[in-house]
């Protein structure tokens, strides 16, 4: 197999890139909410998030909108809010905005990529929310996670989480991202990487398989 050198990213650094290379986010990321910008989140992640969740509501009330009026699902708590948020969203007079955003993203991340690059970005921002957890603090690791869960879905990239064992107890993962259509590319880096990625891991960190 013949591909780059990985870009290894975290967080910050992914949205330094995207700051730099998608100008059309700096206008969408003024429109964040104060909950959304006084969050510990990248701001330029935060945009791409909050950007992701208003097309899938654009998305979900155009194609299931009539469905859910006329037969009313009984859906469970946290969905039916949800959905409901969606159905009375009035987001369309903005979704050729964000859209010249997403296409942005997209074709900056592609020029990264090229058709033979591989991007490895953390598969959460960290431990997972315990349980009863403050409702703020837990609103706060939704809105990272999302941040870093929301890019290869926005841009149509394939993705993959590669388990590498557990530390004190919590399971550690990295992601990797290639292109469009890179399916079959990125199946075969990531079991070519696989076992050395876990013995890199198990010598750094002291982790078990």
């Amino acid at each position: 197999i013949v591909w780059q050198v990985m870009q290894w990213w975290t967080m910050e650094t992914l949205g330094d890139s995207v700051s730099s290379n998608v100008p059309c986010i700096g206008e969408f990321m003024t429109d964040l909410s104060a909950i959304e910008a006084s969050s510990s989140c990248v701001p330029a992640l935060s945009a791409i998030s909050r950007l992701m969740q208003v097309l899938q509501r654009s998305e979900f009330k155009a194609n299931h909108a009539e469905w859910v009026n006329t037969v009313k699902p009984n859906l469970g708590p946290g969905i039916r809010e949800r959905v409901q948020e969606a159905i009375a969203s009035e987001d369309e007079s903005a979704m050729e905005d964000l859209h010249a955003v997403r296409t942005e993203f997209k074709s900056a991340l592609a020029v990264l990529l090229k058709d033979d690059g591989i991007l490895a970005i953390p598969t959460v921002p960290g431990a997972p929310p315990k349980l009863r957890m403050d409702a703020a603090l837990l609103e706060d690791f939704r809105a990272k996670a999302f941040s870093l869960l929301s890019i290869a879905g926005l841009l149509g990239f394939c993705q993959v989480s590669i388990p590498l064992g557990t530390r004190d107890g919590v399971s550690v993962s990295v992601s990797l991202l290639a292109g469009h259509g890179g399916d079959r590319f990125l199946v075969a880096v990531a079991q070519e990487l696989y076992d050395a990625l876990k013995a890199q891991a198990a010598a750094a960190w002291g982790l078990s398989a």
